[in-house]
């Protein structure tokens, strides 16, 4: 009966990491680049985290949006680097219905 949605954030397209953090996921989540250096989807792995904790697939939602693509409505510490400006929100809704 859970929902989830999994929020903006950065694609695995705009996120290379270095050997040292992508040796810290499962290769489903990660490409390589080719030197040393992975693509890391993060989506993916709250995704997969979630598959595993017995949610639904079809009650998790992803949001499409890159915040490193799209500067226009998000901020990025991977675009702006130390001179990001402005703010995000998250929040987690619970809810239940009194029998």
């Amino acid at each position: 009966e859970i929902l989830a949605v999994i929020g903006p954030g950065i694609e695995a397209e705009c996120y290379p990491v270095g050997e040292e953090v992508a040796s810290l996921f499962q290769e489903a989540v990660k490409k390589t680049m080719g030197d040393d250096r992975w693509l890391l989807d993060l989506k993916a792995e709250n995704k997969r985290q979630l598959l595993l904790a017995g949610l639904k697939e079809e009650n998790i939602l992803v949001a499409p949006h890159c915040t490193r693509c799209q500067g226009d409505i998000f901020h990025s510490y991977r675009r702006e680097g130390i001179d990001l400006k402005g703010q995000m929100v998250s929040f987690i809704e619970a809810g239940y219905e009194e029998k």
